[in-house]
């Protein structure tokens, strides 16, 4: 299986990254294709890449300590908004920005709902720029104002009932993750999709019991704040 998938390497990136009409694995080699897909495309591949952008970002500018910004990172590396994504869309698996954007922060919780999202971004930065370009689409600081202006009604809904919580693996750095609760004795673990721990609580009254969560629930970092809310 190994050997078959390195010889078809571009098979499996197509299949992962959505390309239209790429054949996919058959269900007993799913698990097979996605440990390649991990270790070679995320991992290897993403280092390659993240390696790439800071070269061009150090040979940009003449501040050995200066700290990248979406304001700057265009004009030091020289690069298009496209090669500011291409870590995240090997990560996602998907070859459109916006649908890396939306899952990665969990406005979106699968690709198909992501890509049903980008009219409504498109729409938006309509209103905001006239006649808006490729990059203008891409642009990571378009993209987070859309998602404040479209947050504030559903999260003060949310909000009605935060659950007080501490950062644990994460620096809270995208600021709105979709968790998973798992509960033991004495605290709740918030977990990614992942299985990875980004925060512990306690565990507040009337929380649901059992194995099967009802909820749907965001970690949300605001302010210095930490707090867990629920969402459907």
């Amino acid at each position: 299986m190994g050997r078959t998938l390195y010889a078809n390497w571009h098979e499996v990136l197509s299949w992962w990254m959505a390309v239209p009409g790429a054949a996919g694995p058959e269900p007993k080699d799913l698990r097979a294709w996605q440990i390649f897909t991990s270790d070679n495309f995320e991992f290897r591949l993403g280092v390659a890449i993240g390696a790439v952008v800071a070269r061009a970002w150090s040979q940009g500018t003449d501040d050995p300590f200066d700290t990248p910004t979406i304001d700057t990172w265009k004009d030091v590396t020289g690069l298009p908004w496209y090669a500011f994504w291409a870590k995240e869309l090997l990560r996602w698996g998907t070859l459109d920005p916006f649908v890396a954007f939306a899952l990665s922060l969990g406005i979106a919780k699968s690709r198909p709902e992501a890509e049903g999202m980008r009219g409504q971004y498109l729409a938006w930065l309509e209103e905001v720029i006239e006649d808006p370009s490729g990059e203008d689409q891409i642009d990571p600081s378009k993209l987070l104002a859309w998602s404040k202006d479209r947050r504030p009604p559903e999260a003060a809904a949310a909000r009605r009932t935060p659950i007080t919580a501490d950062l644990a693996g994460t620096d809270g750095r995208a600021r709105r993750y979709a968790v998973i609760p798992v509960r033991s004795e004495r605290r709740i673990r918030w977990l990614d999709a992942s299985g990875f721990r980004l925060a512990v609580s306690a565990i507040p009254k009337d929380f649901p019991t059992g194995f099967r969560q009802p909820n749907d629930y965001d970690l949300l970092i605001e302010n210095g704040e930490v707090s867990v809310v629920r969402t459907f």
